[in-house]
């Protein structure tokens, strides 16, 4: 129980992370793991993903607008997000 109180947790606080993983067909486990480091690094709430040099990626860096409303969409599944 308290695994899943935890995992909300970082689902709320991160969901952009969620987002970006759901729109380009990330398996769970992926997703998972992209949530565990932001907390770890205190990544930005706005974050969508970690880079190969431990920098974050974050939503308003999106370029695509069909991407970024596709996140917001994603991303409001999990928490309460409104675009930044």
């Amino acid at each position: 129980m308290q695994e899943t109180i935890e995992k909300k947790k970082l689902y709320s606080k991160y969901p952009y992370i969620y987002g970006w993983g759901r729109m380009m067909g990330s398996q769970g486990w992926y997703i998972k793991n992209q949530l565990l480091l932001a907390k770890e690094d205190n990544a930005p709430s706005d974050a969508i993903y970690r880079n190969d040099d431990g920098t974050w990626s974050v939503l308003s860096e999106v370029v695509s607008v069909l991407n970024c409303e596709q996140v917001i969409k994603w991303a409001e599944e999990v928490s309460n997000a409104k675009p930044r």
